[in-house]
């Protein structure tokens, strides 16, 4: 795979996850990332499940957030981008690029003051680009403000809003599609479904936690 990707610069790239009690979706995901290019860095967030996340990779950077607050993906994906560099891949637990795109993105001609999305497929159907699933670069996500407040599951909209009001659109990069996986094939690959007892609501600032790295 180094071989693959040839001499010469290189974008930098961090994938950030967060975690929320999916065991057998994070098993899954960690044996891919065992053949990305060993200078793609892992950032997980591991959202206050109610079992400690298991060990990853030791290249991987593992934060756990002390308390389970209800639909906090969007602050969890704050303190995980505080933890990268260079151009970032947020993607969710159930989405799996491949290592070919990690190569792809590595290589590829891109813009600071943009944003991507990227293909997506399951079953080698072709799907529409998820909103929360996208390439930018740390200082871009900054300028930006990062997440705003919210209590609101997919609140990814509010951040795309954001983007767009500052007419900074995405644009799908022609790369390998990430991989989506399902509920039928991984039991606990959707998080819509798991245990989270409050309504969605807005909030005017974020619920505040305290948060340890575990590697």
């Amino acid at each position: 795979l180094e071989q693959r990707m040839g001499s010469g610069r290189h974008n930098q790239i961090t994938v950030v996850f967060t975690y929320y009690n999916q065991p057998e979706m994070l098993a899954a995901q960690a044996a891919t990332w065992e053949h990305y290019p060993i200078c793609c860095r892992i950032v997980v967030v591991d959202d206050g499940s109610k079992e400690q996340i298991p060990a990853l990779l030791p290249t991987a950077v593992v934060l756990r957030i002390d308390r389970d607050i209800p639909w906090n993906q969007d602050q969890a994906r704050n303190l995980a981008m505080r933890e990268t560099s260079g151009w970032c891949l947020l993607l969710d637990l159930d989405h799996v690029a491949p290592p070919s795109l990690i190569v792809a993105l590595m290589k590829a001609k891109l813009d600071k003051k943009k944003w991507y999305q990227l293909p997506r497929k399951h079953d080698g159907q072709k799907l529409t680009s998820g909103p929360n699933i996208f390439l930018i670069h740390k200082e871009e996500f900054w300028r930006l403000g990062g997440y705003p407040p919210s209590k609101n599951y997919g609140s990814d909209r509010f951040f795309i809003q954001t983007r767009q009001k500052r007419g900074v659109y995405g644009v799908v990069l022609e790369v390998p599609p990430v991989e989506v996986a399902l509920p039928s094939e991984i039991t606990d690959a959707a998080t819509k479904g798991l245990d989270r007892t409050l309504n969605p609501e807005r909030l005017a600032e974020p619920i505040p936690f305290t948060w340890r790295r575990l590697q």
